[in-house]
């Protein structure tokens, strides 16, 4: 059985073909992840800010092992400016909070 809407199947392969879908699963993932990462600093919480990296980290596999294979559309385009500024976002306002063994030294 095949749904299609407007030219749209809503079938697992094809969907995970579609540049568009993979452009905003990128973008959706590197959100996710900055949200994790600036709670990460309000609470003080290393392993949480590990969390929002370690998907930061698929993200940017994603891109290099799924989208590169899209090469030349300009969805690819747009979601490496995207996560790639997002990424530079991050390393200037969440930088990796102390651990807890640097804390009691200082």
């Amino acid at each position: 059985m095949c749904i299609s809407i407007k030219g749209v199947t809503y079938r697992i392969i094809p969907l995970w073909n579609d540049s568009y879908l993979q452009t905003g699963l990128s973008i959706l993932w590197s959100i996710i992840a900055i949200v994790i990462m600036l709670l990460s600093k309000r609470y003080a919480n290393r392993p949480l800010w590990l969390g929002g990296f370690g998907l930061l980290l698929i993200v940017v596999l994603k891109l290099f092992f799924v989208e590169l294979a899209h090469s030349g559309s300009l969805e690819r385009i747009v979601s490496f400016l995207v996560v790639g500024s997002l990424l530079l976002v991050i390393g200037y306002f969440v930088p990796l909070p102390p651990s807890k063994v640097h804390q009691r030294k200082s």
